[in-house]
Protein backbone atom coordinates (compact mmCIF):
# COMPACT_ATOMS: atom_id res chain seq x y z
CA UNK A 1 0.00 0.00 0.00
CA UNK A 2 1.72 3.61 -0.77
CA UNK A 3 0.66 6.62 1.35
CA UNK A 4 1.84 9.79 -0.66
CA UNK A 5 0.36 9.92 -4.66
CA UNK A 6 3.09 13.14 -5.32
CA UNK A 7 6.09 11.05 -4.84
CA UNK A 8 5.31 7.66 -6.69
CA UNK A 9 2.98 8.64 -9.69
CA UNK A 10 4.67 8.67 -12.69
CA UNK A 11 1.51 7.07 -15.07
CA UNK A 12 0.33 9.88 -16.72
CA UNK A 13 -3.38 8.38 -16.47
CA UNK A 14 -3.28 8.41 -12.91
CA UNK A 15 -1.63 11.52 -12.66
CA UNK A 16 -4.24 13.67 -14.14
CA UNK A 17 -6.30 12.60 -11.52
CA UNK A 18 -7.96 15.50 -8.63
CA UNK A 19 -5.68 14.72 -5.53
CA UNK A 20 -8.85 13.78 -3.77
CA UNK A 21 -9.26 10.70 -6.51
CA UNK A 22 -5.89 9.98 -6.56
CA UNK A 23 -5.47 9.88 -2.66
CA UNK A 24 -8.65 7.78 -2.33
CA UNK A 25 -7.66 5.01 -4.65
CA UNK A 26 -4.07 5.29 -3.32
CA UNK A 27 -4.87 2.29 -0.26
CA UNK A 28 -5.67 -0.11 -3.44
CA UNK A 29 -2.44 0.08 -5.73
CA UNK A 30 0.33 -1.57 -5.26
CA UNK A 31 3.90 -0.94 -6.51
CA UNK A 32 5.41 -3.72 -8.49
CA UNK A 33 8.28 -3.99 -10.11
CA UNK A 34 7.68 -6.18 -13.50
CA UNK A 35 11.24 -8.17 -15.79
CA UNK A 36 11.03 -8.76 -19.20
CA UNK A 37 8.93 -11.26 -20.47
CA UNK A 38 6.67 -10.97 -17.43
CA UNK A 39 3.10 -11.62 -18.54
CA UNK A 40 0.66 -9.39 -16.88
CA UNK A 41 -2.28 -11.34 -18.11
CA UNK A 42 -2.72 -14.20 -20.73
CA UNK A 43 -4.99 -15.11 -23.69
CA UNK A 44 -8.16 -16.49 -22.08
CA UNK A 45 -7.22 -16.63 -18.11
CA UNK A 46 -9.15 -14.82 -15.84
CA UNK A 47 -7.18 -10.77 -15.24
CA UNK A 48 -6.27 -10.35 -11.56
CA UNK A 49 -5.09 -7.18 -11.49
CA UNK A 50 -4.98 -3.87 -13.95
CA UNK A 51 -1.75 -2.26 -14.18
CA UNK A 52 -1.05 1.40 -14.86
CA UNK A 53 2.68 1.24 -16.18
CA UNK A 54 5.51 3.87 -14.25
CA UNK A 55 7.84 2.67 -16.82
CA UNK A 56 8.94 0.24 -19.21
CA UNK A 57 6.25 -0.83 -22.47
CA UNK A 58 4.19 -3.54 -22.12
CA UNK A 59 2.61 -5.25 -25.68
CA UNK A 60 -0.76 -5.97 -26.31
CA UNK A 61 -0.87 -9.77 -28.25
CA UNK A 62 -3.05 -11.23 -29.85
CA UNK A 63 -2.26 -15.57 -31.27
CA UNK A 64 -3.34 -16.82 -34.56
CA UNK A 65 -4.31 -19.77 -35.56
CA UNK A 66 -0.88 -21.25 -36.67
CA UNK A 67 0.44 -20.30 -33.05
CA UNK A 68 2.14 -17.01 -34.13
CA UNK A 69 1.69 -13.84 -31.69
CA UNK A 70 1.38 -10.70 -33.19
CA UNK A 71 1.34 -7.16 -31.58
CA UNK A 72 -2.35 -5.42 -31.47
CA UNK A 73 -0.81 -2.04 -29.52
CA UNK A 74 1.94 -0.89 -27.29
CA UNK A 75 1.58 0.17 -23.86
CA UNK A 76 3.54 2.72 -21.70
CA UNK A 77 3.19 4.68 -18.90
CA UNK A 78 0.53 6.63 -20.49
CA UNK A 79 -1.95 4.37 -19.59
CA UNK A 80 -3.29 1.07 -18.38
CA UNK A 81 -3.20 -2.41 -19.11
CA UNK A 82 -6.47 -4.52 -18.03
CA UNK A 83 -8.86 -2.42 -20.52
CA UNK A 84 -11.17 -5.71 -20.70
CA UNK A 85 -11.60 -5.06 -17.06
CA UNK A 86 -12.40 -1.56 -17.24
CA UNK A 87 -15.01 -2.54 -20.03
CA UNK A 88 -16.87 -5.64 -18.42
CA UNK A 89 -14.96 -8.57 -19.46
CA UNK A 90 -12.80 -11.13 -16.60
CA UNK A 91 -10.40 -12.53 -19.72
CA UNK A 92 -9.89 -12.01 -23.45
CA UNK A 93 -8.28 -13.92 -26.16
CA UNK A 94 -5.14 -11.45 -26.05
CA UNK A 95 -2.13 -10.91 -23.81
CA UNK A 96 0.06 -8.40 -22.09
CA UNK A 97 3.23 -8.66 -22.15
CA UNK A 98 6.11 -6.46 -20.97
CA UNK A 99 8.57 -6.27 -23.99
CA UNK A 100 11.57 -4.52 -23.23
CA UNK A 101 13.08 -2.82 -20.32
CA UNK A 102 12.32 -3.84 -16.95
CA UNK A 103 9.74 -1.58 -15.24
CA UNK A 104 7.51 -0.63 -12.68
CA UNK A 105 3.59 -0.23 -12.21
CA UNK A 106 1.11 0.49 -9.80
CA UNK A 107 -1.68 -2.09 -9.80
CA UNK A 108 -4.71 -3.07 -8.19
CA UNK A 109 -6.79 -5.92 -8.00
CA UNK A 110 -9.25 -6.68 -10.54
CA UNK A 111 -12.07 -7.02 -8.47
CA UNK A 112 -11.26 -4.06 -6.41
CA UNK A 113 -10.68 -1.91 -9.72
CA UNK A 114 -14.47 -2.59 -10.73
CA UNK A 115 -15.56 -1.67 -7.05
CA UNK A 116 -13.81 1.42 -7.20
CA UNK A 117 -13.82 2.84 -10.77
CA UNK A 118 -17.51 3.68 -10.75
CA UNK A 119 -19.40 5.91 -14.27
CA UNK A 120 -19.16 8.73 -12.07
CA UNK A 121 -15.92 8.79 -10.95
CA UNK A 122 -12.67 10.71 -12.61
CA UNK A 123 -10.82 7.96 -13.44
CA UNK A 124 -13.75 6.18 -15.23
CA UNK A 125 -14.11 9.28 -17.71
CA UNK A 126 -10.35 9.69 -17.98
CA UNK A 127 -10.62 5.46 -19.09
CA UNK A 128 -13.31 6.14 -21.25
CA UNK A 129 -11.05 8.56 -23.53
CA UNK A 130 -8.05 6.13 -23.18
CA UNK A 131 -9.99 3.31 -24.56
CA UNK A 132 -11.28 5.19 -27.96
CA UNK A 133 -7.08 6.51 -27.57
CA UNK A 134 -6.24 2.85 -27.54
CA UNK A 135 -8.79 1.37 -30.23
CA UNK A 136 -7.32 4.50 -32.59
CA UNK A 137 -4.48 2.79 -31.62
CA UNK A 138 -5.33 -0.90 -32.98
CA UNK A 139 -6.85 0.29 -36.08
CA UNK A 140 -3.98 2.29 -37.01
CA UNK A 141 -1.47 -0.55 -36.30
CA UNK A 142 -4.24 -2.85 -38.56
CA UNK A 143 -3.97 -0.27 -41.79
CA UNK A 144 -0.22 -0.17 -41.45
CA UNK A 145 0.54 -3.61 -40.89
CA UNK A 146 -1.46 -4.57 -44.31
CA UNK A 147 -0.16 -1.13 -46.20
CA UNK A 148 3.27 -0.75 -44.70
CA UNK A 149 6.85 -2.90 -46.05
CA UNK A 150 8.21 -4.76 -43.07
CA UNK A 151 10.90 -1.85 -42.87
CA UNK A 152 8.66 0.57 -42.62
CA UNK A 153 6.53 -1.17 -39.65
CA UNK A 154 10.04 -1.36 -38.26
CA UNK A 155 10.61 1.47 -38.00
CA UNK A 156 6.71 3.22 -36.29
CA UNK A 157 7.62 0.60 -33.75
CA UNK A 158 10.99 1.94 -32.75
CA UNK A 159 10.26 5.22 -33.28
CA UNK A 160 7.30 4.81 -31.09
CA UNK A 161 8.56 2.96 -28.64
CA UNK A 162 11.39 5.48 -27.86
CA UNK A 163 9.07 8.31 -27.60
CA UNK A 164 7.48 5.97 -25.02
CA UNK A 165 10.30 5.22 -22.77
CA UNK A 166 12.31 8.29 -23.40
CA UNK A 167 15.47 6.07 -24.14
CA UNK A 168 17.23 6.27 -27.58
CA UNK A 169 18.67 2.34 -26.21
CA UNK A 170 16.17 -0.73 -26.58
CA UNK A 171 17.14 -3.84 -24.96
CA UNK A 172 15.06 -6.14 -27.07
CA UNK A 173 16.03 -9.33 -29.00
CA UNK A 174 15.18 -10.93 -32.64
CA UNK A 175 12.53 -13.06 -31.20
CA UNK A 176 10.76 -10.36 -29.53
CA UNK A 177 10.87 -7.51 -32.47
CA UNK A 178 10.10 -10.66 -34.74
CA UNK A 179 6.84 -10.79 -32.55
CA UNK A 180 5.59 -7.52 -32.29
CA UNK A 181 6.30 -7.21 -35.61
CA UNK A 182 4.56 -10.54 -36.86
CA UNK A 183 7.14 -11.81 -39.31
CA UNK A 184 9.68 -14.84 -38.80
CA UNK A 185 12.76 -14.50 -37.03
CA UNK A 186 14.66 -15.59 -39.97
CA UNK A 187 13.71 -13.08 -41.88
CA UNK A 188 16.09 -10.77 -39.92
Amino acid sequence: MLEDCSNVIENQLLAALPKGECDRLLPYLELCSLQVKEFLYTDNQPIEYVYFLQSGVASLLTCMDDGTFIEVATVGNESMVGVPIFLGVQQISWQACLQIFPGDALRMRAEIFKREVTPQSPLHELLQLYTQALLNQITHLSACNRLHSLKQRCCRWLLGTTDKTGSQELMLTQESLSKILGVRRQIW
